[in-house]
């Protein structure tokens, strides 16, 4: 018997069948555990605006870090991409300099992983399944964006994976 083509997508845990479904999964948790954009009242002069969305701190390009909830961050549409003052796509250097003072841990992690690399094709049916269950898990405590709930978030991740 011959498979389909989707089928076959379905066998191969490398494919971008199982990476699109990662990375719907990987947005989905990024807006439950910020649940507003990270710019919120931090500057009056340069208010909110537009959809929330997901921004990966490490491009999507390093699969290594693409999926991994530490490497995301909730933004408005215009914090994420319009802003002249701290968009990560408008001023870079703005954006850094916004992690680094109010995001500090998230700030350091990037800095830690910035330069990881994978040495394996990825398994993203096994990364879909711990991107599921930590969005269910962080489903509870999603409005806590502030650092130290953050990495409380991340420990109790960590924690659960070791077991």
């Amino acid at each position: 018997m011959t498979l389909s083509k989707l089928q076959k997508k379905k066998n191969n845990t490398s494919s971008t069948y199982w990476k699109t479904k990662c990375d719907t999964a990987w947005g989905a948790l990024i807006h439950a555990m910020y649940n507003v954009c990270a710019m919120e009242n931090v500057d009056v002069t340069d208010p909110c605006a537009g959809n929330l969305e997901a921004h990966h701190l490490i491009s999507r390009g390093r699969i290594v870090t693409r999926h991994s909830p530490e490497c995301g961050v909730l933004l408005c549409s215009k914090h994420h991409k319009f802003s002249k003052i701290c968009s990560p796509h408008a001023s870079p250097i703005g954006f850094s300099r916004f992690m680094e003072i109010h995001r500090p841990v998230q700030y350091a992690w990037v800095l830690e992983h910035l330069h990881d690399t994978q040495e394996s094709r990825p398994n993203y049916k096994e990364r879909l399944v711990e991107l599921e269950y930590l969005l269910h898990s962080t489903t509870c405590v999603s409005r806590y964006a502030n650092d130290d709930k953050w990495k409380e978030i991340c420990d109790a991740a960590s924690a659960a994976e070791a077991d």
